[in-house]
């Protein structure tokens, strides 16, 4: 069964993808412990909310 949560839901190369970085930099904020996801066996999941969070977290306000 496919729910609304499940779209929201992101593997690495998916992750990577939605925040226009590369896998490897994804890999080194997870050993970094820089963003938040959840582990199945061996398998890493983001939720959305890790993905903007970590965007967020990593935003420069420029200076006038």
């Amino acid at each position: 069964m496919i729910t609304e949560n499940t779209k929201e839901r992101f593997n690495r190369k998916s992750a990577a993808d939605y925040c226009g970085v590369s896998v490897i930099t994804i890999d080194r904020a997870l050993s970094k412990n820089k963003i938040s996801h959840f582990r199945i066996g061996r398998r890493v999941v983001f939720d959305k909310r890790h993905l903007d969070e970590f965007l967020n977290s990593n935003e420069y306000k420029a200076r006038n």
